[in-house]
């Protein structure tokens, strides 16, 4: 189901129904809560919508999240999103800078 969510998230992201896209990554959170990859689809989602700040405490949660299960894999994955698209954000240049 998670794959499926999140495959039909980035599809309806790719066709500009960024609403649907965060609906979809919302019902994923319902059965899988602490999936980091639908966090950080989420949190992609909240930058094409102009949610600066709530990608930000999004991507900082998910950092301490994956401190808690020492899941090296996911802070790539948020250094990767920073240096793309918040490389200037002041709260995420000590960790991801």
């Amino acid at each position: 189901v998670r794959t499926t969510a999140l495959g039909a998230s980035a599809a309806q992201r790719r066709d500009g129904l960024l609403g649907a896209a965060l609906d979809t990554c919302y019902l994923a959170l319902a059965i899988a809560p602490s999936d980091p990859a639908i966090h950080l689809a989420l949190a992609g989602l909240y930058l094409d919508r102009g949610w600066r700040v709530s990608a930000v405490d999004k991507i900082i949660l998910l950092g301490r999240l994956a401190d808690l299960t020492d899941d090296e894999a996911t802070h790539d994955r948020l250094a990767m999103l920073v240096a793309e698209r918040l490389s200037d954000e002041p709260r995420l240049a000590a960790r991801y800078g």
